[in-house]
């Protein structure tokens, strides 16, 4: 039995601080489960 996790993840932000989002992507054999959010700075 496969015990493995894979996860990607990813992010980005306009200046620093300033607004931005992540991602990511779990998958195990053939499910997947999907992250994601953003942050407005002001």
């Amino acid at each position: 039995m496969d015990r493995t996790i894979n996860i990607a993840t990813d992010g980005s932000a306009i200046g620093n601080p300033g607004p931005g989002g992540w991602g990511a992507v779990f998958t195990h054999g053939r499910q997947q489960w999907k992250l994601s959010g953003a942050s407005q700075w002001q």
